[in-house]
């Protein structure tokens, strides 16, 4: 049997809210690890995002070439057209931007990650094992778009 209080959650018969309890952790007891979770989760997904946006962005990099050899266009730069040659600079450049953009989700993602670990913590709700391994996945994520962009930046075919 529920009542309800004027302004407040139903209450059942012993006291206790109706609705579903947020667990939280006192010293005395074991931490909810939901909310660590939900930030790994979080930093994943911020993750996947860089990476479909690094992906994006060596697809329109490329796209230029495909554009600039549908044209007639050939590997030496002498005999191009200055519009290819507009199409091939431009999908460069946007496609690095779009890399760079991927480089700075990642570090956001960094960011976010390392703040909700400290709030959980100043709240005892971090679990005592290790946080390493999602910031290594974070690392090497940055180093693999970073390379990406230095790839791109530094071909001569496009």
């Amino acid at each position: 049997m529920t009542q309800t209080v004027p302004n407040s959650a139903p209450v059942t018969a012993s006291g206790e809210s109706a609705l579903l309890p947020v667990a939280t952790s006192t010293p005395e007891t074991t931490p909810d690890f939901r909310q660590q979770l939900a930030s790994d989760r979080t930093l994943l997904a911020w993750l996947r995002t860089a990476i479909s946006l690094a992906g994006l962005g060596f697809v329109v990099a490329h796209f230029g070439l495909f554009l600039h050899h549908l044209h007639g266009g050939t590997e030496s730069q002498h005999q191009s057209t200055p519009r290819s040659l507009g199409i091939l600079s431009t999908s460069r450049v946007t496609g690095v931007a779009l890399i760079g953009l991927s480089a700075i989700v990642v570090l956001v993602g960094i960011t976010q990650y390392q703040f909700t670990a400290r709030v959980l913590a100043r709240h005892r709700e971090l679990s005592p094992g290790p946080r390493w391994p999602a910031l290594a996945a974070a690392t090497t994520c940055i180093a693999a778009i970073l390379s990406l962009a230095v790839y791109l930046i530094t071909e001569t075919s496009i």
